[in-house]
């Protein structure tokens, strides 16, 4: 991940890519199953606080359309799901919150 040469070190580009994941995906994180068609270009990870790290690459030349669903109901309610175009040639992340629990109100 970092190369050195003449003395100098040079990072490389898996060390970007491993600092970007890092910074999203925490130690203790359980990996997701991922499917459809991104299953290959994709990875998902429960962090230990609920929220769930997805991080996703579109490797093509054109925009293409991502869609996230979590496949489970909670509470009753419609499994939560969105949706967004990911720019060509991108590496993109999404970090979605727990929504098993309350939000807890901030005190003026």
């Amino acid at each position: 991940m970092v190369s050195v040469a003449a003395g100098k070190a040079r990072k490389n580009p898996k060390f970007y890519v491993f600092s970007h994941l890092a910074r999203f995906i925490k130690p203790g994180a359980v990996l997701l199953d991922v499917g459809g068609d991104w299953a290959g270009s994709a990875v998902a990870a429960r962090n230990t606080n609920g929220e769930v790290a997805i991080m996703v690459m579109n490797p093509h030349a054109k925009a293409r359309k991502f869609r996230y669903e979590d496949g489970e109901s909670i509470k009753g309610k419609k499994a939560f799901a969105f949706d967004v175009e990911l720019a060509p040639l991108s590496l993109n992340s999404f970090l979605v919150p727990d929504l098993t629990r309350k939000p807890k109100l901030m005190k003026k």
